[in-house]
């Protein structure tokens, strides 16, 4: 099983194998390659800033379906990838957007009560 806890102390996540660790290398070298603030606790354990953990979620969320491993995240980990995931949605929602033009968005700006 991998383990992900959320470290409030120095806002970070700690990625920890409790078993199946034979898998461990592949599971560290996602972070280790990709983030460089990485830090090695012990020999099945890694911490590295949420911001870090964050770009690397795919390429973690591989090696956990291609070996099958279990995971165990905690509440506040939950909450940061939520978080990062809306944002993600937003972001790519904003991307298709389709430009207004500029009397739109001032019929829009006073509709809303807006004044220069």
């Amino acid at each position: 099983m991998i383990e992900v806890h959320y470290s409030r102390d120095f806002h970070a996540i700690r990625v920890t194998s409790t078993s199946h660790n034979e898998f461990w290398p592949s599971i560290s070298r996602v972070f280790s390659e990709n983030a460089q603030d990485a830090q090695q606790l012990s020999a099945y354990s890694l911490q590295l800033p949420v911001w870090e953990f964050l770009a690397c979620r795919n390429s973690f969320r591989y090696n956990l379906e291609k070996y099958n491993l279990e995971l165990s995240v905690d509440d506040e980990v939950k909450q940061i990838l939520a978080k990062a995931n809306e944002n993600e949605i937003r972001y790519h929602d904003a991307l298709l957007a389709q430009p207004i033009s500029k009397k739109e968005l001032e019929d829009k700006l006073k509709s809303r009560g807006f004044v220069r």
